[in-house]
């Protein structure tokens, strides 16, 4: 099975430089139209907690990230997940 993609979930805090070197070229190739929004810059950013990132062979080929944040509903504290950052090679 030569084309299946292998799918793995790390702690951004366990990226190697390697690796975060692979995703941010992801990032530029799959936002760069976004960069230049001035509405977007205004935004502050929240740093993820984990990312998923799909391999096809030694090659990253897609990501997104997950935020992990409480919320309180009622009275309760609840857990929650939030994903982006979602983007793939185009090629």
């Amino acid at each position: 099975m030569a084309d299946a993609i292998g799918i793995k979930i790390t702690p951004i805090s366990q990226l190697s430089v390697e690796l975060n070197k692979e995703l941010d070229e992801i990032d530029r190739l799959a936002f760069a139209d976004d960069m230049n929004i001035p509405e977007f810059e205004e935004i502050e950013w929240s740093s993820p907690d984990w990312m998923v990132f799909g391999r096809l062979g030694e090659k990253v080929v897609s990501q997104l990230i997950l935020l992990i944040r409480e919320i309180k509903v009622g009275e309760r504290l609840v857990k929650v997940v939030g994903v982006g950052g979602v983007a793939d090679r185009r090629n």
